[in-house]
């Protein structure tokens, strides 16, 4: 990774600091949060999951969902 790359990843880190008393947690009924939330677990999970597709040369995709029920039913996906 370039310097470039981890600067930029340790500014976004800095910027969407975890929230205190958050857990993320990978059960569907648990890991519904707000979205003032979303950005840190997208940042934190995202690099995870892009450092994990580089080790073993796969891709990473985003699919954002949405419900007819009410707002906070919406999600986001790491795939």
């Amino acid at each position: 990774m370039s310097n470039l790359v981890i600067g930029k990843l340790k500014t976004l880190i800095r910027k969407y600091p975890k929230p205190v008393g958050i857990v993320v947690d990978y059960d569907t009924t648990g890991f519904r949060a707000r979205a003032e939330t979303l950005p840190w677990i997208m940042i934190r999970i995202g690099l995870a999951a892009s450092l994990r597709s580089k080790v073993k040369q796969g891709c990473v995709g985003v699919m954002i969902t949405a419900s007819h029920n009410p707002g906070h039913d919406n999600g986001v996906k790491l795939v």
